[in-house]
């Protein structure tokens, strides 16, 4: 089973961690045999402002991203801030929709994976 890493579109949080759980649930409809893992929205929905510091979070971030096989970059446009992920394992499908076409092209990258 291959495990991708759903990092944080860009926006707002509310509209970031929205935006993200409607991928997720699309992509687990979709890639039933992918882990997707997104510490950050656990995080976001957990943790309250006194115990969410952005440094352990990156730190933490970059703990499990090390782990996964890929790492899915999904919303209107690519965040620009976060862990340096940029590497052969980034799939960026930012500004695509959740549609077949979406689907056929992602499960082609993630079987070059």
């Amino acid at each position: 089973m291959k495990i991708v890493y759903l990092l944080s579109p860009a926006g707002e949080i509310a509209e970031r961690v929205a935006e993200a759980k409607r991928w997720i649930s699309w992509l687990y409809d979709h890639f039933p045999g992918v882990a997707f893992v997104a510490l950050w929205i656990v995080a976001r929905e957990v943790l309250d402002d006194a115990q969410l510091s952005r440094q352990v979070l990156i730190q933490q971030e970059a703990a499990v991203i090390a782990r996964c096989d890929a790492i899915l970059v999904v919303g209107p446009k690519f965040p620009v801030k976060g862990p340096e992920v940029r590497d052969s394992r980034m799939l960026d499908f930012t500004g695509c929709e959740r549609v077949p076409e979406t689907a056929h092209a992602l499960k082609a990258r993630l079987a070059d994976i």
